[in-house]
């Protein structure tokens, strides 16, 4: 058995992880360009004629081939209000 001569501090370590962990949760939102960019003015009008997000997703997927979730959609109009 070899002996170190460092000593082992369980609470570093363990704060190491956590941090490690921490940063590897956090996303990265860059504030480049989104793929609705293109559709904002048809997304708002569609929107103020009544049209739900699930709706708004539907029509992305079938005109346009842009496959995107409502609740993106949702936080994309609420960040243009």
């Amino acid at each position: 058995m070899v002996k170190n001569d460092v000593c082992f501090d369980a609470a570093r370590e363990v704060e190491a992880i956590k941090t490690k962990l921490q940063k590897a949760k956090r996303r990265n939102y860059s504030k480049g360009k989104s793929k609705l960019d293109k559709y904002t003015g048809e997304l708002i009008a569609m929107r103020q004629a009544g049209a739900s997000f699930t709706v708004l997703a539907e029509w992305l997927s079938v005109r346009h081939r842009v496959k995107i979730t409502r609740m993106s959609i949702c936080r994309f109009l609420r960040a243009r209000e």
